[in-house]
């Protein structure tokens, strides 16, 4: 089967599986050790997302609902009992399903595989394993919630996530060339810069939109747009804005940037770090050596990313982003 391929397929850092009754934790309380024992166990594996980015949906099927965006490297615990064969539930740390993601993207890790039996008296005093040695990430335990504490309680993680880090923000274009003084359509874009910095994207859009209706070729305001979709958390729309943006203007720093940027929040690290490096090379920017360096950082690069943190502490010492993130890269 395909469910078992994974797991033996995989290159294996470290895999920790875990079982537990598939009741209640208040009917099992209230179950004797030979009936407990006796109910299905239910495997989970702790797996990474190996691809940039990975929908989250809500069944096992690419036509469902999507529920989530999960970025390269980062760490899922999957109910692997209760998976198909093509799709891996993946659960909280209580067991609670959040979604399906397909398992053709995923990557095991591994020291050594547990099952473990719970086991709870009707006191409900203790349970115990059924394996009593350790792995690397701690005690095995019988539910995800101890084990995904056990991890947490080692070394510092091998990888840094997306979320770890704090990304800077896009950057707006001012004024709109091109245009005769007295046209109308230099007022709505006006307007739109003005939303967007008092942070009614719906508005900024709307204005944006109308004045490409009249100047079809304006790269300030498709790259305004992007930056409007972005602050929405659209980042798909975001860089088809960016694209049409850059194609129309390949020489503006801004529109390099914002494109990196919607790039980098979509998981496309290798496209954002040429595209920011196309940005720095123009104008360099304490913003896109940032938000490079995170692109870096997400592909394990940290000596890059270091360097880049640093570049932009040279251009602007009281960058906070670039000094948060700094820190946070030099544990590795």
């Amino acid at each position: 089967m395909k469910k078992i391929g994974f797991v033996a397929g995989l290159i294996f850092l470290a895999v920790v599986s875990f079982s537990f009754s598939g009741c209640s934790v208040i009917r099992a309380l209230l179950e004797d050790d030979e009936e407990a024992s006796s109910k299905p166990e239910i495997e989970y594996v702790y797996a990474y997302v190996a691809s940039d980015a990975l929908n989250m949906r809500e069944e096992p099927s690419a036509s469902s609902k999507k529920v989530g965006l999960l970025y390269q490297n980062t760490k899922i615990i999957v109910n692997l009992t209760e998976s198909t064969d093509d799709w891996a539930l993946v659960v909280d740390d209580t067991g609670k399903k959040l979604g399906y993601v397909s398992m053709s993207y995923l990557s095991a890790s591994t020291v050594d595989k547990k099952t473990v039996a719970a086991k709870s008296s009707a006191s409900g005093s203790s349970k115990k394993s059924s394996s009593e040695s350790k792995s690397s990430a701690g005690e095995s335990s019988a539910s995800p919630a101890a084990a995904a504490a056990a991890v947490a309680s080692t070394s510092v993680s091998k990888v840094i996530k997306a979320s770890d880090l704090s990304s800077p923000k896009p950057i707006f274009i001012s004024t709109l060339s091109g245009v005769s003084k007295g046209n109308s359509i230099l007022d709505d874009f006006d307007i739109g810069v003005a939303y967007l910095e008092n942070e009614k994207y719906d508005k900024a859009i709307k204005k944006f939109k109308l004045v490409l209706e009249t100047v079809p070729d304006s790269f300030e305001a498709y790259s305004n747009l992007a930056a409007s979709y972005y602050l929405q958390g659209q980042y798909s729309d975001a860089l088809t804005c960016a694209k049409k943006a850059a194609a129309l203007r390949s020489s503006s720093y801004i529109v390099s940037y914002n494109k990196g940027l919607a790039e980098y929040s979509l998981g496309n690290y290798s496209d954002a770090i040429a595209t920011l490096s196309d940005s720095i090379g123009m104008s360099s920017s304490a913003a896109a050596y940032t938000l490079r360096a995170n692109a870096y950082a997400m592909q394990k690069r940290y000596d890059q990313a270091k360097g880049d943190y640093n570049s932009a502490l040279k251009i602007d010492s009281s960058y906070e982003v670039a000094k948060s993130n700094l820190t946070l890269v030099e544990k590795y």
